[in-house]
């Protein structure tokens, strides 16, 4: 199971620290994701992806409607043997942006209404159909916007940055030291 919380009201993300590539859908409500620079606000229908190795914060939105996001998580191992299975060729992914926003389209309200069969409980499917509807769902996103296949398939570890400014810009992110050595390529030890 790719589950990554247990609360879909209160804990979307176990961590501030987007490990993987997540496409959040928002099924009823509203959400506010920030970087420290910019806001992200997603509304009942918008669907977008927050990128791995961000930082990102969130913050329920008033809404009359109780909050329901559908999550997949799509982790490193799940890309590389898709990547391999379908023989992926990636294409630029321009934007630096923690979270994009992908545009409505048919294909995707048909995937999200064709889920409701398969649905365990909190952001859980069915374990026979799980892989399936997450290449289901990788397949139409990249055929909507091929260029996302530069971003999901990008496998490149962070490289060194200047760690006294990126914590000094990031410090309101309760993020653990092993992150913040992730983030620099270092080991604990050095902190």
């Amino acid at each position: 199971m790719r589950t990554i919380a247990d609360d879909k009201q209160v804990n979307i993300l176990k961590e501030q620290f987007i490990p993987d590539n997540v496409f959040v859908y928002i099924a009823n409500g509203a959400i506010c994701f920030f970087d420290n620079h910019k806001n992200y606000i997603f509304k009942t229908g918008d669907c977008g992806i927050a990128r791995k190795n961000h930082l990102l914060k969130y913050k329920l939105l008033e809404s009359k409607e109780n909050f329901d996001p559908i999550i997949f998580c799509f982790d490193e191992p799940f890309l590389l043997s898709f990547q391999k299975k379908y023989n992926i060729k990636t294409i630029d992914f321009k934007g630096k942006e923690p979270c994009i926003k992908i545009s409505k389209t048919e294909m995707i309200e048909k995937f999200i209404q064709s889920l409701e069969p398969y649905h365990k409980g909190v952001m859980q499917l069915d374990d026979i159909f799980e892989d399936l509807k997450y290449e289901e769902l990788l397949l139409i996103l990249l055929k909507h916007q091929p260029e996302l296949s530069g971003l999901l398939f990008d496998f490149e570890k962070p490289g060194r940055l200047n760690l006294e400014a990126f914590m000094n810009r990031n410090f309101r992110f309760n993020v653990s030291v092993e992150r913040f050595a992730f983030f620099n390529r270092q080991k604990c030890i050095f902190f």
